[in-house]
């Protein structure tokens, strides 16, 4: 049930963002175009877009490290349902969230070529061949098996960096089972 809300709120924060930079992206092409001409506009309006594409990506990734340890609560704390639990992310990851972006993307660059070469290279392979051949149901089992020995690698590897972002922040942030000592 987590997994669900966290992606429900990632997808229309994603949704969300695109719509606002296509319009702005197409108000300021149409003003630019009206001022540069047509070729002018497009190398602006060209690089408008990479910059709003990197734009977006940062702030796709600054909203998920907000919600990245949305399970951990739940597993960890008492009396913890869903929604609490991802409150609580929320909430123990306000104060570090560009900590927690920058951890989140360098596992997403460490974890990418292992995804890349188990998961969608093969599928690039299938698009070249025609569907129901053998070589087409081989490529298939061949993306199958390693996606699935992909994801057994990659999983635990995030689930750790979960784990140990919930215990710095629980500790940075509340001093988790932290106690003073008498003078």
């Amino acid at each position: 049930m987590v997994g669900l809300q966290v992606g429900f709120r990632v997808v229309l924060v994603y949704l969300g963002l695109i719509i606002v930079g296509g319009l702005v992206l197409g108000i300021v092409g149409a003003a630019l175009g009206a001022i540069l001409g047509s070729g002018g506009a497009l190398i602006v309006i060209g690089s408008l877009a990479v910059i709003g594409i990197c734009l977006l990506i940062l702030a796709i990734t600054w909203f998920y490290s907000r919600l990245v340890i949305s399970e951990v609560p739940l597993a960890v704390e008492e009396s913890m349902n869903s929604s609490q639990s991802v409150d609580r992310s929320w909430s123990l990851t306000e104060a570090a969230v560009f900590r927690v972006q920058g951890v989140v993307l360098v596992a997403f660059v460490i974890t990418f070529p292992l995804i890349f070469f188990s998961s969608y290279l093969p599928v690039i392979f299938m698009f070249s061949v025609e569907r129901g051949s053998a070589v087409y149901e081989t490529l298939n089992l061949i993306q199958t098996i390693t996606s699935l020995l992909g994801a057994a690698i990659v999983m635990p590897f995030w689930q750790a960096i979960k784990a140990v972002l919930y215990y710095d922040l629980r500790t940075r942030r509340e001093g988790l089972d932290l106690s003073l000592r008498d003078r």
